[in-house]
């Protein structure tokens, strides 16, 4: 379908194709290209900038709010410290331009996860109001104030965080990130200066304990995130600041509190003073890394609209560049292939007289015109060819006439016709083997007509010969048949006699097979006496064993009876009971001694039947022995009378063979003299038609109308060509 289809489009329509699609295809990825550079280059990080400051002055200002809140909270006076309506104000107006940024900015781009915080900073910051007139009122403990402060601290981060990873440049966006984390070490910080400011006021309690711990916690997995994800110059000032006196001082405390065992020599104000340094370092180095995060980010924006415009001039001349080429290559390869085309249709209507153009150019198009050339050449020599061509024809039409004519004489039976007139140089071969066919056909057919009157000669006296043989072989056969008529008749008394004899083999077979079967019925029983006399043996032993109990339970009853006579009247049923079992063991005894005699009756009865048995297996065995001789006998007789009747089968099968073969003797002695009989009638018509051949020069007369026809096909008498007809 598709061959079809381009089959249809001229060559100039499928270079422009070929060559359209690959540069719409790089157009296609050079939009995408610059578009995602227009895209990098359109997204201003102005925005993240202002959201990244915004954010960091506002959590600081939180944070002084903060802990003006709880110490305001923890604290007895009902008025609202004129530091505390400052910090108020001063957030207010880093609220209001946190909330305009949240509102302005496209929260669809942010991912879902951290869209979550922004939404929720944009809400605790709408519920700030609400949340300070609980504090003026004093509904909020100082815990629950400070709570919803970090809480809300944090989820300002969070936001700023949001809007960092949208940075399309991943060092900046993770120097960004860990900025903010670094912000979020430092809230941490000065809720562990709140801690111990309380701590060591009210003393250090279980539950301060675990907030610093918390909190320490909270700051050291923070600055971790911040030196994964900062660069080596911002860990690297971070860690001098940690080298201070001051900073180690105050992470020396922070442990130790964190173990459970608070410094003595530290009160409220020396914390405070001690963490604020800490702060301070910290701070210091925030806004030293901020301000060079700043300057990278406007670097960053130029660099990106640089590298679009740059991009968009190097893609213009390039495709600029690729279109120019390929208009330059359509132009010469269509211009080429329309000069070849006109080229070949020229040859194509027989105009030979110009050479093709473009044959010394190396390439595809120099091939095809190299290729026309050679097609032209083979033209220009199948001209000359059929200018030859039409020569040989002339002559062509002259040898056949006369070939024509010659033949037309053979097919008249005039052998002795011959061609004598000057054939051209390339059919004189033709002539003489035309010649030479005529001259072996005419001795071949003068000798098949001698070999005829021969052959006609010789077959009459092969019919009368085979006339005598087939009446002497029809003689023979009668006596042959005879013959397997007699044989036919011993063989089948021979097989009657070996039949009878196979079935006295089966029958003493049987015979011997019943014999051997009563030998081994009389052996079995043998065995079965044997056993009874085994088992009689063994009863016997049973009732000398059943004897002795009996014996030993009489003495037994005997001793008890006097046991019992000895104790009077207690042991009087005693007594009773001993003569009882006395009875019973009297009884059992009596009993095994009618066994014994029953056990040893039988046993001399077994023993005779046993002997009467083994008698009966002798004579079983002569038996056995003389019918085995029997069949034998019969098996030898039975053997040779098959033996017989096989050789019988044999004779009457060479008898009959022999009859069969008379009779086809006599059938072919038949065909034979028939075959005789057709072979001289037919040598007779062979005779009658080589005697319409013509083989005398005598015979031969000129046949009617074979005028001379010149190598036009017309009567010529002046033609070197018109010679008379040779007669051999």
């Amino acid at each position: 379908m598709v061959s079809r289809v381009l089959h249809s489009f001229s060559i100039r329509s499928k270079i422009l194709f070929l060559i359209g699609i690959p540069l719409l295809i790089i157009m296609g990825i050079s939009g995408v290209v610059l578009y995602n550079l227009n895209k990098r280059a359109s997204f201003d990080t102005t925005q993240t900038q202002e959201i990244m400051l915004v954010t960091s002055d506002l959590v600081r200002q939180l944070q002084e709010e903060r802990g003006t809140t709880a110490h305001f909270l923890a604290s007895d006076t009902t008025q609202v410290p004129a530091t505390l309506k400052e910090n108020r104000e001063i957030v207010e107006e880093r609220r209001a331009q946190m909330l305009a940024l949240i509102e302005a900015a496209d929260l669809s781009q942010l991912h879902e996860n951290t869209r979550v915080f922004v939404k929720k900073a944009h809400q605790e910051l709408e519920q700030l109001t609400a949340i300070r007139a609980d504090v003026d009122a004093r509904r909020l403990t100082a815990s629950d104030a400070k709570e919803f402060y970090t809480l809300l601290n944090l989820h300002l981060l969070e936001t700023a965080l949001a809007f960092e990873v949208l940075v399309h440049d991943t060092e900046l966006a993770e120097r960004a990130m860990a900025l903010t984390y670094l912000q979020m070490a430092k809230d941490a910080y000065k809720l562990q200066r709140s801690i111990g400011v309380v701590g060591y006021s009210l003393g250090w309690s279980a539950d301060h304990s675990a907030q610093m711990t918390i909190a320490y916690l909270q700051s050291k997995e923070r600055l971790r995130v911040f030196h994964e994800l900062s660069d080596a110059k911002s860990v690297a000032l971070f860690d001098a600041r940690l080298e201070t006196k001051g900073y180690k001082a105050f992470d020396t405390a922070r442990k130790a509190i964190k173990a459970g065992t608070p410094p003595e020599n530290l009160n409220t104000r020396s914390w405070d003073k001690l963490a604020s340094a800490a702060i301070d370092e910290v701070q210091a180095i925030e806004q030293q890394i901020s301000a060079q995060l700043m300057e990278d980010f406007h670097a960053f924006d130029a660099r990106n609209q640089q590298a679009f415009y740059q991009t968009l001039a190097g893609l213009s001349a390039v495709l600029a560049l690729m279109l120019i080429s390929a208009y330059l290559v359509a132009r010469d390869i269509t211009g080429s292939l329309k000069t070849v085309t006109t080229a070949l249709e020229e040859i194509g209507a027989g105009d030979l007289d110009h050479e093709v153009s473009g044959k010394k150019r190396g390439d595809e198009i120099g091939s095809i015109a190299r290729q026309a050339e050679i097609l032209r050449g083979h033209a220009i020599k199948k001209r000359e060819t059929d200018e030859a061509l039409a020569r040989s024809s002339q002559e062509q039409q002259f040898v056949s006439n006369e070939i024509a004519v010659a033949l037309n004489q053979v097919s008249n039976k005039a052998l002795t016709y011959r061609l004598d007139k000057d054939f051209p140089e390339d059919f004189q071969s033709l002539q003489v083997d035309f010649n030479a066919l005529a001259e072996t056909l005419q001795d071949a057919m003068s000798t098949v007509r001698e070999a005829a009157l021969s052959v006609g000669e010789n077959s009459q006296t092969i019919a009368a010969n085979m006339d005598d043989l087939s009446r002497r072989t029809e003689s023979q056969a009668a006596a042959l048949e005879r013959s397997s008529e007699a044989m036919d008749s011993i063989t089948e008394s021979v097989g009657q006699s070996a039949q009878s004899a196979k079935q006295a083999e089966g029958l003493s077979e049987t015979t011997q097979n019943k014999v051997q079967d009563c030998e081994n019925i009389v052996q079995q029983t043998v065995g079965a006496m044997e056993e009874i006399r085994t088992s009689s043996n063994e009863i016997s032993q049973i009732t000398k064993v059943i004897e002795d109990i009996a014996f030993q339970t009489n003495l037994l009853a005997l001793n008890a009876g006097v046991e019992a006579a000895r104790a009077g009247e207690a042991g009087r049923g005693f007594a009773v009971v001993a003569s009882e079992v006395q009875r019973l063991a009297q009884r059992c005894s009596d009993a095994v001694s009618q066994i014994d005699e029953i056990t040893a009756r039988s046993s001399n009865q077994v023993k005779t039947g046993s002997r009467l048995v083994t008698s009966a297996g002798q004579a079983m065995a002569d038996v056995s022995s003389q019918v085995r001789e029997i069949s034998h006998l019969v098996v030898s007789i039975a053997q040779g009378l098959e033996s017989q009747s096989s050789q019988l089968s044999e004779v009457n099968h060479a008898v009959s063979d022999m009859e069969r073969m008379t009779q086809n003797n006599v059938a072919m002695t038949e065909e034979t003299s028939a075959s005789a009989s057709h072979l001289f009638q037919q040598s007779s018509d062979l005779n009658h038609m080589i005697g319409e051949f013509k083989l005398d020069a005598a015979e031969t007369t000129k046949p009617h109308g074979a005028e001379a026809l010149d190598d036009w096909g017309m009567a010529e008498p002046a033609s070197p060509y018109d010679d008379d007809i040779r007669v051999a």
